[in-house]
């Protein structure tokens, strides 16, 4: 005989027997002469550690194999101030930028080397913040089979299903196994039409995304404000944006968000190719890669294109030969001066919130936000 379905609903499997399903979904042998994945339900299951009970919004899970996600820490447990404790162990290992959107007791926070945390760190008081993993997946990485994947993923279809145990069921995931982009556009689409939750599970399979060329097929699910919330939480608007991606870039290449940055930049090359295709494009200028001048003069799928390594230190200039569009307005002076005021006068200057508070001005004039030439100059 052979089992067909599992039926595990509202049972307490706990973390470890979450895992072990998982595991041996992900782990079973592929071929022809396997048996058949039985079609497995956990709808209302419990994958909370041994010990712990709640609501996946009280209770702080932390892996170090996939720590990425958002902390709310609440010091003066014991238990939450060793996360704490381990996640700046992993800052000091991974760089300051996997700390991201800190704060303290509800207060923005920059955490500096003369803090001397965690040594100095507080005994109470809430820590909130978003960790995002510097590393990147490696290539080496296979992701689940469709079928292996989707035996753990139809009970979501449910419509007692809530988005919390939607939540809960990624976070197990993530813990034991990697995704492809098209994957992860299915599992987001999964959550209501939008909210916070699918944007904690959109942050948590970025860290275990295998192509993360591919952001955007992950994303096509989510609206464009939403998208534009997701990429701020991972420190992409800082760098990138997509509507006017000229500038000067650093990446190392070892790094998730730092190669996706850099495929966006690419794919941007090929639409701009395709868009002016009997002129000779120079967008990628200066371009070195570990010391090295390189050339990336023709768009990916090219026979002759240039095919982004694992690691390595590329530095280069991008230039769009893309125009602001007939419709759009130049910025009013005075949004111009808070634009002014928030560069110039801050050294943590957040691209976000100067966004937000020229929006404010610009609304009031009823334009949008494009720099004239005396404005620049």
């Amino acid at each position: 005989s052979t089992l067909e379905k599992i039926h595990i609903r509202d049972n307490s499997v706990g973390l470890e027997g979450g895992l072990m399903l998982l595991t041996e979904c992900r782990d079973s042998p592929p071929g022809p002469a396997r048996r058949a994945l039985p079609e497995i339900h956990l709808e209302g299951c419990n994958f909370l550690p041994k010990g712990m009970s709640g609501s996946a919004e009280s209770i702080t899970l932390f892996n170090m194999d996939n720590p990425n996600g958002h902390y709310n820490l609440d010091l003066s447990k014991p238990h939450q101030y060793q996360v704490a404790v381990n996640l700046l162990k992993l800052r000091a290992e991974q760089g300051p930028d996997c700390w991201r959107n800190v704060k303290l007791n509800s207060t923005f926070l920059y955490i500096s080397d003369s803090m001397k945390w965690p040594q100095r760190m507080p005994e109470k008081g809430t820590l909130l913040l978003d960790f995002l993993s510097g590393k990147r997946v490696s290539k080496d990485i296979e992701t689940m089979s469709e079928e292996k994947l989707w035996a753990f993923w139809d009970c979501l279809d449910h419509s007692s299903v809530t988005d919390d145990w939607r939540l809960e069921l990624v976070r197990l995931m993530t813990t034991a196994t990697h995704f492809s982009a098209q994957q992860a556009d299915v599992i987001i689409r999964k959550f209501s039409w939008t909210g916070l939750m699918k944007q904690e599970a959109a942050f948590l399979i970025f860290g275990r995304l295998y192509d993360p060329q591919n952001l955007e097929t992950a994303l096509k699910s989510m609206s464009e404000s939403e998208q534009e919330t997701f990429m701020h939480r991972l420190g992409m608007l800082a760098i990138f944006h997509p509507r006017n991606p000229t500038g000067s870039y650093a990446f190392n290449l070892k790094r998730q968000l730092d190669s996706s940055i850099l495929y966006r930049l690419l794919n941007s090359f090929s639409m701009e190719v395709e868009r002016f295709p009997k002129e000779n494009l120079e967008c990628f200028r200066n371009v070195v890669f570990d010391g090295k001048p390189t050339q990336i003069s023709v768009p990916p799928g090219h026979p002759d294109s240039w095919v982004p390594p694992a690691k390595g230190i590329l530095e280069l200039d991008f230039v769009s030969h893309l125009t602001p569009p007939a419709s759009a307005s130049t910025m009013p002076n005075k949004a111009f001066l808070v634009f002014l005021t928030q560069l110039l006068k801050k050294e943590d200057f957040d691209p976000w919130k100067a966004k937000q508070a020229i929006f404010k001005v610009a609304s009031a004039h009823q334009v949008q936000g494009n720099i004239t030439t005396a404005q620049k100059a």
